[in-house]
């Protein structure tokens, strides 16, 4: 084709585009192709529990019935009339049955009530009335039939959602506008109009309309309680080309009851402890920041409305504010209507040591009010750790003292001790030091442990200082009371940081309440124990040596409980020395019988998770065979039940059982045969005869490995809290990289065995508190717990 030919082409293509879209224009202008016709707009329905269009029916709509006498509303027509075609119909469906509907019959298996007898019913009110006379009871469950002209009419109890459709015949729907008028004026106006839709795009108010792209909208209506409201709700199309359907419109009605008062707990509490009016009875640790493990001072409150319905929950919110005694506001969110939210829960931080309540209302969907809100009252104390060292003294003087205990003459002793050990080290740290000024280090006596049970360690104290060194050198066990709110007074001062050293005799069992099982104590398990040594302390299970089995227990040594062996600690990490008794100490308790020179009591032992780190070990008599002798000659064993007459079962009072030489009944008179033993138990047999039993003078004689389970088992650990945290960071565009940052929490340390009574001649004693104060006091991680 030549150039010429080429631009002829293009001309005839240009020419007939120009001609097309003038056509297409004069069409649209002139109507004579295709005039754009208006889109179209319909509200399709009311929430579920209304009919929609002229006539409300209700099959089988459950009431629960109120006090006899009472009336019971199962729908607030307010003037509707009485559908002629139709009856009301109360029942009570028979147990385990169902009712099938139908097209306009019910199928059911049902006892009727009586109109007159049973109930009444006021028809143009929809209200139905229980008799007191009648078979209905209190407290059931009946249902109702009914059915009411209406004219487009409905009163609603909560904010509806309204539904609509529209549809555009040539082009599509670009948006909808929305309206919700209750100005009576105009309602009544433009019920008298002749031309409604006229009357409405003319009065209503461009500010008024609420666009959206969506077909549906919930109206928040602003009713008064006891009030009934009127609305005219009013929807209209715009299509693409900007032309505007008429609208549709609906009339329904508003009624409100205001939601009941809220109730508030603090956030670690049950739910059956929300209530209106809470006193938080401890005191309150407050950082400057939300800071884990301390979560804040934390609050969760709730509330209800009694125009819910089963399958309608009314969207509630709250506003809160907090008032400092004795009545300065500190701040509060309730001062314009963007302050009032869904929120149900908060986290105080940053406040100062006082006195506070916080209160909370709440307002329905109806913006209607409780009539009085929620209010929790409680101190809080901020804590300065200025101070160093609060040694708390739970040594527990009996009366009169006994056994185990230090005599009252020796009291003191212990503390005096840590004092002057302490005294010795002022200035001698490596990281931080403390001064002997009663102030820095100071000492709260708590071994009146009943009489402090209410506040053992008070907040406003704990909160001064850095490391809280809690002294149990005695024997006696923590009055129940005292020792839950100690726990929750260490437990609340390490989730702010604060550092724990515990050390003493019968830890788990006597200064926290564990039983001296030998099966052990999972210390991680829940129920009704403590679980502080669990949670904080990484401890894993614990192994209680209470002295009082020792005294049932005759001769041979070691006793099977092995209560009585601890005679000093193997350390398991450098810079620690081993460490011994000092029997000079341990000789001004008087030992009981079968516990040996040279050893002390209730030292308990655990085993601890992979994040502890294990400090000392215990060191039990039994390792050294010098002081025991592996060979017992004429043991008083036991024979067990269930003995035939040819066979029988004997248990010595040692275990590590590695040779048997005699078994003989001494009652009767028979030397048995040894079939078999194994670490704890020996199978015998002997002549046909009057079965062996538990009454049985017994003696055996055999070869055993005296070495305890004690022996070499944890009674000292120290754990270090390390709180993670996941950082994202972009390196380039569209490249991430993660990594976790750590935080110092807490540390804490734990010994089960008393530095009073170790040797310190060579300094021995000095040197593990100047290890442990140093670890303490430690400014930073010391490695990080992966």
């Amino acid at each position: 084709m030549s150039l010429s030919r080429k631009k002829i082409a293009v001309s005839l293509s240009i020419i007939l585009l120009i001609g097309l879209a003038l056509v297409q224009g004069c069409g649209q202008i002139t109507g004579e192709f295709s005039a754009n016709q208006p889109p179209i707009v319909e509200i399709v329905n009311v929430p579920p529990d209304a009919s929609g269009t002229s006539v409300t029916k209700h099959q089988g709509m459950p009431f629960l019935l109120e006090p006899l006498g009472s009336p019971t509303t199962i729908l607030s027509m307010q003037g509707a009339v009485m559908d002629p075609d139709s009856a009301i119909r109360v029942y009570d469906l028979i147990p385990d049955t169902t009712f099938t509907p139908t097209d306009t019959v019910i199928v059911f298996n049902e006892e009727l009530f009586v109109e007159g007898t049973d109930y009444t019913m006021d028809r143009p009110t929809g209200t139905l009335t229980a008799l007191a006379g009648g078979s209905m009871a209190a407290g059931e469950t009946y249902y109702i039939d009914f059915c009411f002209s209406v004219d487009n009419y409905y009163v609603f109890s909560y904010a509806p959602i309204i539904h609509w459709s529209g549809y555009d015949p040539d082009g599509f729907v670009d948006h909808y506008s929305f309206a919700d008028v209750t100005d009576t004026t105009f309602i009544n106006e433009f019920d008298n109009a002749s031309d409604q839709n006229a009357y409405a795009v003319t009065n209503i108010a461009a500010d008024m309309w609420i666009d959206t792209t969506a077909m549906e909208a919930r109206i928040y209506l602003l009713t008064a309680e006891g009030d009934t409201t009127e609305h005219l709700f009013f929807v209209k199309a715009t299509d693409n080309l900007g032309a505007q359907s008429n609208m549709d419109v609906k009339t329904f009605f508003r009624s409100n009851n205001a939601p009941y008062n809220p109730q508030i707990k603090p956030l670690e509490a049950p739910d059956a402890d929300y209530t209106q009016h809470y006193f938080v009875e401890d005191t309150l640790f407050c950082l400057d920041d939300l800071d884990p493990p301390w979560d804040g001072i934390s609050f969760n409150w709730t509330a209800e409305d009694p125009d819910e319905k089963e399958l309608i929950q009314i969207p509630l919110e709250y506003s809160y504010y907090l008032v400092k005694t004795p009545g300065d506001t500190i701040w509060q969110n309730g001062a314009s209507d963007s302050a009032w939210s869904e929120t149900q829960q908060i986290q105080l931080f940053g406040l100062e040591t006082g006195s506070y309540t916080f209160s909370v209302w709440v307002r329905d969907d109806g913006f209607t009010v409780s009539a009085e809100p929620a209010m929790i009252t409680f101190t809080a104390v901020r804590p300065t750790f200025e101070h160093h060292i609060l040694i708390v003294d739970e040594s527990i003087l009996t009366s009169p003292s006994w056994g185990f205990e230090l005599p009252q003459s020796n009291i003191d002793d212990p503390l005096n001790f840590y004092l002057e050990l302490l005294g010795d080290m002022e200035g001698q740290l490596d990281y931080d030091n403390y001064v002997m000024d009663g102030v820095d280090v100071r000492v709260l006596n708590n071994r009146d442990a009943i009489a402090l049970a209410g506040s053992p360690i008070p907040y406003s104290l704990i909160g001064q200082y850095r490391l809280v060194l809690m002294l149990d050198d005695d024997h006696s066990a923590a009055d129940v009371i005292y020792r839950a709110n100690r726990n929750t007074v260490l437990a609340d001062y390490m989730d702010i940081g604060g550092s724990v050293w515990i050390e003493g005799r019968s830890v788990l069992v006597g200064s926290f309440g564990y039983s001296d099982s030998p099966e052990g104590n999972d210390i991680n398990s829940s129920g009704t124990q403590p679980r502080i040594l669990g949670d904080y302390f990484q401890l894993l299970f614990g192994f209680g040596a209470k002295a009082e089995k020792t005294f049932i227990l005759p001769p041979p040594f070691p006793p099977p409980d092995q209560a009585n062996e601890f005679t000093g600690a193997v350390s398991t990490m450098g810079g620690l020395p081993d460490i011994e008794i000092d029997t000079s100490k341990t000789n001004v308790l008087a030992n009981p019988p079968g516990q040996p020179d040279g050893t002390l009591i209730d030292i308990d032992w655990f085993t601890i998770s992979d994040e502890a780190q294990s400090i000392y070990i215990y060191n039990s008599i039994t390792a050294d065979t010098n002081a025991t002798s592996q060979y017992v000659n004429g043991d008083t064993s036991a024979v067990q039940e269930n003995a035939t007459p040819v066979q029988c079962v004997v248990m010595p009072q040692n275990d590590g059982l590695l040779e048997v030489y005699r078994v003989e009944n001494i009652t009767k008179g028979i030397v048995g045969e040894v079939i078999s033993f194994n670490s704890t138990s020996i199978t015998v047999s002997q002549p046909y005869g009057a079965p062996w039993d538990s009454t049985d003078f017994v003696e055996v004689d055999y070869k055993y490995d005296p070495v305890s389970e004690y022996h070499l088992k944890p009674v000292a650990s120290r754990y270090e809290n390390q709180q993670r945290t996941l950082v994202t960071v972009e390196l380039t565009p569209g490249v991430f990289i993660s990594t976790y940052q750590y935080s110092l929490g807490y540390r804490n340390a734990i010994f089960t065995f008393p530095l009073y009574f170790m040797e310190n001649e060579n300094g021995e004693v000095e040197d593990v508190f100047r290890e442990m104060l140093n670890w303490f006091f430690y400014p930073t991680i010391h490695w990080i717990i992966n």
